[in-house]
């Protein structure tokens, strides 16, 4: 069930925005939910040392929203848990649809 609250992703010129609380050393790969303060959070296998995070949470998303890795990119929050990513070719709704319509 989609969250009610969609500030975590805003459309932009080419796709969306979206707004993420990364959870790195979990026990698997899993986008969570929305959290109370608006953001989508991850949680990733990887540590969060020399970019393995990130990447991890590049492939995570990119497999979730069926696009290819080159089309998401984090726009700010390299070295922090909250990162803003970039993901052309879809819009906010279409990726709200996407990671959490029932499969």
């Amino acid at each position: 069930m989609p969250p009610s609250d969609s500030s975590w992703a805003s459309d932009r010129p080419g796709g969306a925005l979206i707004r993420v609380r990364v959870k790195p050393r979990a026990s698997r790969d899993q986008i969570e939910a929305v959290t109370p303060d608006g953001l989508l959070s991850v949680r990733l296998t990887a540590p969060p040392v020399e970019n393995q995070a990130n990447a991890r949470l590049i492939e995570t998303l990119a497999k979730a929203l069926c696009l290819p890795k080159s089309a998401l990119v984090i726009d700010s929050g390299d070295k922090s848990r909250v990162k803003r990513v970039m993901v052309s070719g879809l819009s906010a709704s279409e990726i709200q649809a996407k990671l959490f319509s029932p499969r």
